[in-house]
């Protein structure tokens, strides 16, 4: 049996233990923990199987246990399972809400033999020791780059070289303080995600947690957190474990968790090298008050932001991910439109009151055109499904919805807004970027941009500026605008 106590931590072998260079869930990805042992699955109507197992979480966050049964077995439902398993240590293993099985993809090491089945879990927890005596939680988190404001310094035994600011401090909600602290292989890792674009566990954020009880609240303020980290670095930031400790600084358990996360994507809005750190510290700890303020009404933890991080990840045509960005801004918009800060609303009059004029509209239109088109035309004018396009007119256009909503951060676009406008529709519509369906009429009115690269970069630029505003930002964010990439301020 082996096990790895954390994440980015070598595996150590222990006698009779399975080669760690031959691990089962690598199949699966890059490991953070491995946990082996010998453990119960318990299902529907509390039918019981033993197995061996091998458990463990891979640095995309993904929970997976691989169970060795004794004999062949048939799962069919996994809707109420649970696991309970012991290492050779003696640490409990417990497991609940099953996601579903996955294929197996490792071969049955030589000499075994059974029912072999992967299943993919919400949380796995390992108690280490007994006790409630926690001190401390360390939360890892995914692909999140930065330079902190405290740090050691850094000595060769005779000068002092540097500093080397691997801290970050963080103080929100009721003077809670947050703080971020590097791995001990934070630039190794760090550069690994530049190159690949992979996902990865980068640094952990530390705060003291004097009573069990407090637990979820701090959950719900990392989680808070993570959100406005995303916002600040342009790619998605999550956890996906946490570690309790004690006053002594002992281990007592950790929790992984199969949370959503995303490769990494280089697309900064806040500086992250050690010239941004202040002005990220101040985004986050400013921002934090107005994101609890407007989180549930602009359902900022139910799609809008990650809508706008799913615009500037990579891995899609261009021209989608330009779609995706005109998504984000359309659900933006919606919401906004449903709140007290908009200064209109969606329905220019009650919507059931509209209604009662579509039929003498259809009517005076066919009495205006009935001598200028011929009747099966007329036909299809006037025909219920186009009654029902009738009611859009009741509904404020896309450009007076945004031009409100940017009234309302104090964010004034000028003639960015009509080259946003046009650039959506087209996006909207063919799939295509403005610069490619420009007519001649419409390019005299409002100027295409000299490729879609150039329009998708103002995409995520004008996208920046409104998430920015919206959090009450003023100072130096990186512009992506004309594909500078340089240190601009938002005034």
């Amino acid at each position: 049996m082996i096990i790895s106590l954390s994440p980015n931590q070598n595996i150590s072998e222990d006698n009779g233990s399975p080669d760690p260079n031959r691990s089962l869930l690598t199949h699966y990805g890059t490991c953070i923990a491995q946990y082996y042992g010998h453990g119960e699955l318990t299902l529907k109507g509390e039918y019981k199987l033993d197995c061996q197992f091998e458990a463990g979480q891979l640095n995309n966050g993904d929970v997976i246990i691989l169970c060795d049964f004794s004999s062949v077995q048939f799962l069919p439902d996994l809707s109420e399972s649970r696991f309970e398993g012991t290492t050779l240590e003696g640490y409990k293993v417990t497991a609940n809400n099953a996601i579903n099985k996955i294929n197996y993809l490792p071969e049955i090491p030589p000499g075994r033999s059974g029912s072999w089945e992967s299943i993919l879990w919400r949380h796995i927890s390992v108690q280490m020791v007994g006790g409630d005596n926690v001190s401390k939680i360390n939360f890892g988190i995914t692909n999140f780059e930065f330079s902190g404001t405290e740090g050691d310094t850094i000595s060769d035994g005779k000068n002092v070289c540097s500093r080397n600011f691997s801290v970050l401090p963080i103080n929100i909600e009721g003077g809670t303080t947050l703080n971020i602290k590097k791995l001990s292989e934070y630039d190794k890792i760090t550069m690994r995600l530049r190159t690949l674009k992979d996902t990865d566990v980068t640094c952990e954020i530390e705060t003291t947690l004097s009573d069990c009880k407090d637990l979820e609240i701090i959950l719900k303020m990392i989680d808070n957190l993570c959100y406005l980290l995303s916002i600040a670095r342009g790619t998605k930031i999550q956890w996906i474990y946490y570690n309790l400790y004690n006053y002594e600084g002992k281990l007592i358990s950790r929790t992984h968790s199969s949370r959503i996360t995303r490769p990494y994507c280089p697309t900064p809005v806040i500086d992250h090298r050690i010239q941004g750190r202040n002005e990220f510290k101040n985004f986050i700890e400013n921002a934090y008050p107005i994101y609890l303020k407007r989180r549930d009404s602009y359902n900022l933890n139910r799609g809008v932001i990650d809508a706008y991080l799913e615009g500037k990840a990579e891995g899609n045509y261009l021209q989608t991910r330009g779609v995706k960005l005109a998504v984000a801004m359309e659900m933006l918009k919606d919401v906004f439109l449903t709140t007290s800060d908009a200064s209109i609303k969606e329905y220019i009059m009650e919507n059931e009151r509209f209604e009662t004029f579509l039929d003498p509209l259809c009517k005076g239109i066919r009495e205006t055109l009935s001598s200028q088109i011929e009747d099966s035309t007329l036909d299809r004018l006037c025909c219920k499904s186009n009654q029902k396009r009738l009611a859009c007119l009741n509904r404020v256009s896309f450009r007076q919805a945004v031009n409100s909503l940017c009234r309302s951060i104090n964010f004034i676009p000028r003639e960015d807004l009509s080259l946003f406008i046009y650039c959506r529709d087209s996006l909207i519509h063919t799939g295509k970027f403005y610069c490619e369906t420009a007519t001649d009429k419409q390019k005299a009115v409002c100027k295409p941009l000299q490729g879609p690269k150039y329009e998708y970069f103002f995409l995520v630029d004008f996208l920046d500026k409104i998430f920015l505003k919206f959090f009450d930002y003023h100072g130096i964010y990186i512009s992506s605008k004309d594909l500078k990439f340089e240190r601009t301020e938002l005034i």
